[in-house]
């Protein structure tokens, strides 16, 4: 059989289904991060009620079962497609994988949205222990990591948009996957400022008093300004990648991606040199054994002989493997 995956716009699947989904998001999603299902019902229903943002809700179907939900929004003057929430049952990364891809297609190619960056947040709350303790960003950061995003180094922290603002904000770091190398810190906080303005505050506008959105959002902006002038500078890496089964707790040995394969392709070059080099030796024994000392060290010379033989098939058969 073969496995099908499906998306389809959330405005335009059966309520059950969109309940399914929703749940799905309320199990992956920590509490501390949620948002208000009733809030993203109406932004469902109408997705480009913003001027300088559109929303998108899809829901994923795996071989005809709903298995995933997903929250984006586009913000339209910097081409940004900021990634809120991909939720899949049982943070399964090939559901998460598929959703991602089928997401991205959807909507560059057939809504003809043309994006230059695709951002997440991941948080870096950590526990008493010192360990990543946001078990949703950890997922999302185990699968981004395959993905070729990188993480920005640099101070930002999502809005607390309660009804009094009075939550503390969660500091987190943004990652980016787009055509770039680097990034400057004006060009990122542009980003983060339409991020506030267009996508957070916007969406908190409809629930909230605009002059009370707009001067908290100013705040933050002016908070995450001050912090990253206040640093030496900022700065871009690659996403690290994981090699531990431990990861949902934050405790993970990680190593750059570059490095595994220099170093392996390091190791194998060595390996070759070192066989070749004892074939060398060894053949070169044979023949002072049998110049110097003819018939007394001929059993010696036909053990290094065989010895040779041995070693070369070797190395022939390790060239093939791994041609």
């Amino acid at each position: 059989m073969v496995n099908q995956f499906k998306i389809v716009p959330a405005s335009a699947v059966r309520k059950k289904d969109l309940v399914r989904a929703l749940n799905i998001y309320i199990k992956i999603v920590d509490s501390n991060t949620t948002t208000d299902t009733r809030q993203i019902q109406h932004y469902i229903a109408n997705p480009k009620v913003d001027k300088e943002r559109e929303v998108f809700c899809y829901v994923l179907y795996y071989n005809g079962e709903v298995s995933g939900f997903a929250l984006l929004g586009y913000l339209h003057k910097r081409k940004v497609l900021m990634i809120d929430y991909i939720c899949v049952d049982g943070k399964d990364p090939t559901l998460y994988f598929n959703f991602h891809t089928l997401i991205e297609e959807h909507i560059t190619l057939e809504l003809g949205r043309k994006v230059k960056y695709v951002l997440v947040e991941l948080t870096t709350t950590t526990n008493k222990d010192g360990k990543l303790s946001d078990s949703f960003s950890n997922h999302t950061r185990k699968v981004l990591s395959y993905m070729n995003f990188k993480v920005i180094k640099g101070a930002y922290f999502h809005p607390s948009l309660d009804s009094d603002f009075g939550l503390p904000e969660i500091e987190c770091n943004i990652a980016i996957k787009g055509n770039l190398t680097q990034i400057s810190k004006e060009e990122f906080l542009q980003i983060v400022e339409d991020i506030y303005r267009y996508h957070y505050g916007a969406w908190a506008k409809k629930f909230q008093n605009e002059q009370e959105v707009d001067t908290y959002i100013d705040k933050l902006y002016a908070r995450v300004k001050k912090e990253l002038y206040a640093k030496n500078n900022m700065f871009q890496t690659d996403f690290l990648l994981v090699n531990c089964q431990i990861y949902d707790e934050g405790n993970c040995i990680s190593v750059d991606t570059q490095n595994v394969t220099i170093t392996r392709r390091r190791k194998g070059f060595l390996n070759r040199l070192y066989l070749i080099l004892l074939i060398v030796m060894i053949s070169i024994a044979s023949i002072l054994f049998t110049y110097i000392f003819h018939e007394q060290f001929a059993i010696i010379s036909v053990v290094a002989s065989i010895s040779t033989i041995i070693l070369a098939v070797l190395e022939i058969f390790r060239r093939i493997r791994f041609k």
